[in-house]
């Protein structure tokens, strides 16, 4: 409760004090909103497992899961550091980037120690199944793969279009020449039948001459 009291020990002078919960459930508040920037936003969702351990003399919530990723450690503004967030959406694209703490990520390199020397609560978070952690890996991986594989499907279509237009334009023009075949002859026919009246009647007027 926040109007409680509880005893905290500096484990860095070793002295002990008397101190209200109230400053304890303000941070409570921001880090199971996972509002690390402390202004309001939060970063989370519901079902989300966190672990939660604290600075207090003994402490209310003691670290259970010391093989969880550590997440943040925390005050009444939100987190002072942050090694990972507990969602891997957040991580995949850098955020969240906070305008008040630009440097959250980076400006502790041994965040999560620090709980009951420079922060109040400290949260982890359980590892992340590999489908989670490399479906963005998968998704830029399809994305490049398509890249390279639409191009040759496209110049396949092509070639088999211009293919298929050249087999019928042949077959046409085969057809265009048989059709022009009988009609050569035809004509030669023609021709010949017609030079033989001609030739019977020279025949004839031989004849004629040949008998005056």
């Amino acid at each position: 409760m926040p109007w409680k009291n509880a005893t905290y020990c500096n484990s860095a002078t070793g002295t002990c004090e008397s101190v209200s919960l109230q400053d304890y459930h303000q941070t409570c508040t921001r880090l199971c909103r996972a509002d690390y920037c402390g202004d309001g936003d939060g970063w989370t969702a519901d079902g989300t497992l966190i672990d939660i351990w604290d600075d207090l003399t003994p402490p209310i919530q003691a670290r259970a899961e010391h093989d969880w990723h550590i997440e943040a450690e925390w005050n009444m503004d939100g987190a002072i550091c942050l090694s990972g967030t507990r969602l891997a959406k957040w991580d995949a694209q850098d955020e969240p980037n906070c305008t008040t703490k630009p440097n959250l990520r980076t400006q502790l390199t041994n965040c999560g120690t620090g709980v009951g020397v420079r922060s109040m609560l400290g949260t982890s978070f359980p590892p992340r199944p590999k489908t989670e952690s490399s479906s963005s890996s998968s998704s830029s991986s399809s994305s490049s793969n398509l890249k390279v594989v639409l191009p040759a499907v496209i110049g396949g279509v092509l070639v088999l279009v211009l293919g298929i237009a050249l087999c019928v334009y042949l077959r046409r023009k085969k057809s265009w020449k048989i059709q022009e075949s009988p009609s050569s002859s035809s004509s030669s026919s023609s021709s010949s039948s017609s030079s033989s009246p001609s030739s019977s009647q020279e025949k004839q007027a031989t004849e004629t001459i040949a008998s005056v």
